[in-house]
């Protein structure tokens, strides 16, 4: 493990500052124990919560006792499957949505669930809410998260914008064209009309494969995102490669890198900060 002094930390002659969240935390043992590890380390921003997990209160007890509450969120699951968890193929999901034949009762009240879940084991609201596989900006679902967030909190919690500017990022991913198609662009329209709290850039989408040049792609984000005002990077790191998991060499790839000293380097080179907290500044 690096010596945490050389961690890259807010101040460390950076001029802009980027988020950096780690998704699906709780999902196992190897991505939990990774993402407590690097926040331990100051590498990470932030993470986003899986409640359905068989895991999660065991986890999450171990996030908020580490005193990182205040750097979390919910990862709104509709996709992933868990014991006793009913959920839907991703194509699935993408089909029904996209003709608005999907359950809305049935996607009202696992969000509920969750957020129960999440409020339930962490004694606080989420910082945030996104979704994993990004099923938060699908028709119909987005509608409904963001009636039940209106709902439910006084202080909003902010939501994850996926669509940036095309010249921030460069190139469009096919990824990320499909996330468009699927109403990212519509979403992130909707989150400015609402006045909501969000992120204005986004990075992270990739292949996920264990021979993807991370470095070289995180670099690429980090000069795409320092121009703007709350750019946020995803990442997906875990201490190994868990059996079952089709991403986890990618996970334990990304969790080598960001433990490693490029990251910091990364930081430094391109004049970046990044924020050791959940707090967005605010974008509307």
């Amino acid at each position: 493990m690096t010596n945490k002094q050389s961690a890259p930390t807010v101040g460390q002659g950076g001029t802009k500052r980027v988020w950096l969240c780690a998704d699906d935390f709780a999902l196992n043992a190897a991505v939990s124990e990774g993402i407590l590890a690097l926040l331990a380390e100051g590498r990470l921003s932030m993470t986003s919560c899986m409640t359905q997990s068989l895991g999660w209160r065991q986890w999450g007890m171990r996030l908020r006792d580490a005193r990182y509450a205040d750097r979390a969120g919910l990862h709104f699951n509709l996709t992933e499957a868990f014991p006793g968890i009913s959920t839907s193929s991703l194509g699935k999901l993408m089909l029904k949505s996209s003709l608005r034949r999907i359950d809305r009762d049935a996607i009202r009240a696992t969000l509920r669930h969750q957020l129960d879940d999440y409020t339930d084991v962490m004694a606080q609201a989420p910082a945030f809410v996104d979704g994993h596989q990004h099923v938060h900006v699908f028709p119909v679902v987005r509608d409904i998260l963001m009636e039940e967030l209106d709902a439910r909190f006084t202080q909003r919690p902010w939501v994850r914008n996926v669509a940036p500017p095309v010249d921030r990022l460069g190139t469009r991913p096919f990824k990320l064209g499909v996330i468009m198609a699927m109403g990212g662009q519509r979403f992130a329209d909707d989150l400015v009309w609402r006045q909501w709290p969000s992120n204005d850039a986004f990075a992270g989408i990739y292949g996920l494969t264990p021979d993807a040049p991370f470095g070289t792609l995180m670099q690429g984000w980090l000069a795409s995102l320092a121009s703007s005002h709350a750019g946020l990077i995803m990442c997906h790191p875990a201490k190994a490669a868990e059996a079952g998991d089709v991403i986890g060499p990618a996970r334990a790839a990304e969790y080598a890198w960001f433990m490693s000293e490029e990251w910091p380097a990364a930081l430094s080179r391109f004049h970046v900060e990044l924020a050791l907290s959940a707090e967005l500044p605010t974008t509307v």
